[in-house]
């Protein structure tokens, strides 16, 4: 504090207008109105190479804020992995070289006798999964035998193979909150036998996200 009783140092900022200042265009001369960037009529005192630089460099840590945000998130089939036996398997993560890696671990260790239990790359198995629900809205046999009711019509049939059709093609516009609610709500239970992975699907769900208001 000065003799004069005022506080010195610098200003602190927080980062939320901290970012704002930086992204502010009057410090290029120009404004920002409805969306659309216009000229000024005061002079720029920022160069438009700084002013660049310093907007990639703001991206580049949105982009790795969102990214870890999105490493934070729980595992897309936690609590639904299970082994043959019906013990189920558990999330966990390991981090090497600041890297995170998502495993589903395996409730005990294998009857071998080899230390240590299985632990199955959580990215690999979940692609898997997701693979297999896109196949299936995309095998018209498949889903009328997996879907289908007693008195069903031919009406009703053809609506259903039409709304997965159009939902097999919109697949890779779904964003990872869509398809987390996607998954969530049609699996039931995910069995990892020696052999095969089994797929336990809320067939009444995935209807009706497909036919909403049918019976």
């Amino acid at each position: 504090m000065s003799r004069h009783g005022r506080v010195s140092g610098a200003l602190a900022y927080s980062r939320g207008a901290l970012y704002a200042l930086l992204k502010n265009r009057l410090y290029r001369g120009e404004i920002a109105y409805r969306g659309a960037i216009y000229p000024g009529d005061h002079a720029a005192i920022v160069e438009r190479a700084l002013w660049e630089r310093v907007q990639q460099h703001l991206g580049v840590k949105r982009k790795a804020r969102h990214e870890g945000e999105r490493g934070r998130m729980p595992s897309l089939l936690v609590g639904l992995v299970y082994d043959h036996s019906g013990e189920r398997y558990t999330p966990s993560h390991t981090l090497q070289h600041a890297k995170r890696y998502r495993y589903y671990v395996a409730p005990r260790p294998p009857p071998t006798g080899d230390a240590g239990r299985v632990r199955i790359p959580a990215e690999a198995l979940e692609a898997l999964v997701v693979q297999r629900l896109q196949q299936l809205l995309s095998d018209q046999l498949a889903l009328l035998d997996a879907l289908s009711a007693p008195g069903d019509d031919a009406a009703l049939l053809q609506a259903l193979l039409n709304a997965a059709s159009a939902r097999s093609r919109a697949w890779p516009t779904l964003t990872p909150e869509q398809l987390r609610q996607l998954v969530r709500a049609v699996v039931v239970r995910i069995t990892v036998a020696p052999d095969a992975l089994v797929l336990a699907l809320n067939k009444g769900a995935l209807r009706s996200l497909l036919l909403p208001g049918a019976s």
